[in-house]
């Protein structure tokens, strides 16, 4: 006789545990992933840039990307290595930004002296 031992969780309809996820998490204040709802940043980290806090930018390949400048962006997982080459933003350093939840590249950590994040706005929601 084999003993199953079936968790809760995994007998609840996929559709209504997306909807108990979304219903947990905080409501207002802060940026969400839009592929998972995974918690970004919080709107108080939003910041200006130059002069702004939206930016668009072109990238050498033709891509066109539109995103928020926040200070911290504690649900993001940072990879690769720091890169100079076709800095936005002269004097910084970048490196690809993911949700720290689903993987989805959500934008870039900006270094130099300080740091901040370029969340692309299509990839986010705010709560």
């Amino acid at each position: 006789m084999t003993d199953a031992h079936v968790k809760e969780s995994d007998t609840l309809d996929p559709h209504l545990k997306d909807r108990l996820k979304e219903s947990d998490r905080p409501k207002e204040g802060y940026v969400f992933c839009l592929a998972c709802s995974h918690v970004l940043a919080h709107a108080d980290d939003r910041l200006n840039i130059d002069g702004s806090h939206e930016h668009v930018f072109s990238n050498p390949h033709g891509f066109t990307h539109h995103f928020g400048c926040y200070g911290e962006a504690l649900g993001c997982a940072i990879e690769g290595p720091a890169v100079a080459a076709d800095s936005w933003f002269p004097g910084y350093l970048w490196r690809l930004a993911m949700c720290a939840d689903c993987g989805q590249h959500i934008g870039w950590l900006f270094e130099h002296d300080d740091h901040f994040y370029g969340l692309l706005l299509d990839k986010i929601q705010t709560g």
